[in-house]
């Protein structure tokens, strides 16, 4: 095992505590607070837009924190306030409160994805093997949904919904195991070496045209990743079923480097992104379309895999944009994009939900959204075709 690939590994598990466990196990915990508080769909999907609004702040944020006391304090600082306003949730069931929580807390993984992610680029950088270590860091995620899937399912289908608080508790505690280990590359001086420009170059079309697809990208892909849990929850198979697809969502995460490697680290950028959102679009649809078992694991396959390579994908496509254009501005960029999809997306498709009674048509028309992401990397346009900026 190389240094890099052990580097990226370690750092892994700052997206695994900031997004898999900070941020997307709201999804498992989502069905007993709605009991429990009495919640509607839009209720929750705000709790969720709370969140990513902190995401968009922590990723704004971070780029500027960064360049001030360097990409590896920042990623640490992002972890050490992960950890209380995951435990705080426990200890309220105010709204305002749990979603000024959730704002916290997902100002905090913006801060550890950003920041996390540019020392990931470096690494690439080094390492000759940039889609591997791209691939493994934001892989990393996936493994903070196994382990809150396995943590946090049989507590709440066994105890009962009263018991969502202790949830939170675990997930603190997972969160700060994580965070412990993923500080270890950071003692060998670990650094970001993405460069950063000291004047903005021309900024290419393809750029905006990629920017655009992940901003839709988000807006439909997180509407599937807050709400399919309860739908499956709240089916035949109750909450064994619903544990068991998320970790497979979390294994294919896990899975994904390798999966789809030669793709990222492909020569065309653009069209690897076009084919990773496609099939996570077909992937966020198939639980309708094709009802049944060989269905759902389909869906958790593909959805699961794709859905965090798509974000390796973008970082890959920034590391191939000209010297001259910043490439920690761009990667900031991407994040916003998709936290700004991210903070619509649940609102909306809650809401609907809400006036239809029903999940699957709102999920179905999340996944047209993906889709038309997707078609946006596949525009084809002239090699020098460039907008000053």
């Amino acid at each position: 095992m190389t240094s890099a690939y052990r580097n990226a590994l370690l750092l892994s598990l700052g997206p695994a505590a900031g997004i898999g466990l900070g941020r997307f196990a709201y999804a498992l915990l989502l069905p007993a607070m709605q009991a429990d508080l009495g919640w509607s769909y839009a209720a929750a999907g705000w709790i969720n837009a709370a969140n990513a609004a902190g995401y968009l702040g922590g990723a704004m944020l971070a780029p500027a924190l960064a360049q001030r006391v360097g990409a590896a304090r920042a990623f640490a600082a992002g972890l050490a306030m992960l950890l209380p306003a995951l435990a705080a949730v426990a200890l309220t069931r105010d709204v305002a409160a749990l979603a000024a929580l959730r704002l916290l807390a997902g100002g905090s993984g913006g801060v550890v994805f950003v920041c996390g992610g540019l020392l990931a680029v470096g690494l690439s950088l080094r390492a000759g093997s940039g889609g591997l270590v791209l691939g493994t860091f934001y892989a990393g995620t996936g493994l903070g949904m196994i382990l809150s899937a396995l943590a946090v399912a049989p507590l709440l289908g066994i105890a009962g919904a009263p018991h969502w608080p202790q949830g939170w508790l675990i997930l603190a505690g997972l969160s700060a195991l994580c965070a412990a280990l993923a500080l270890l590359p950071l003692r060998d001086g670990l650094g970001a070496s993405v460069r950063q420009a000291s004047s903005r170059g021309p900024t290419p079309l393809r750029f905006w045209r990629i920017l655009a697809g992940y901003l839709l990208f988000g807006l439909g892909s997180i509407g599937y990743m807050t709400f399919i849990y309860g739908h499956l929850a709240e089916s035949a198979g109750g909450w064994r079923q619903a544990m068991l697809f998320w970790c497979a969502l979390g294994l294919a995460a896990v899975a994904a480097p390798w999966i789809w490697r030669r793709l990222i680290g492909g020569a065309s950028p653009e069209r690897s992104f076009a084919l990773l959102v496609a099939a996570n679009a077909v992937g966020s649809v198939l639980p309708f379309l094709m009802p049944g078992a060989l269905g759902l694991w389909l869906s958790a396959f593909l959805f699961g895999s794709t859905f965090f390579s798509t974000v390796a994908a973008t970082s890959a496509f920034a590391s191939a944009l000209p010297q001259a254009f910043d490439r920690g501005r761009a990667i900031r960029a991407f994040t916003i994009a998709f936290a700004l999809g991210q903070f619509a997306g649940p609102v909306v498709l809650g809401w609907t939900a809400d006036l239809t009674g029903r999940l699957d048509a709102p999920l179905m028309f999340a996944g047209l959204v993906v889709l038309a992401g997707a078609g946006l990397g596949l525009i084809e346009q002239r090699p020098d075709a460039i907008d000053g900026a």
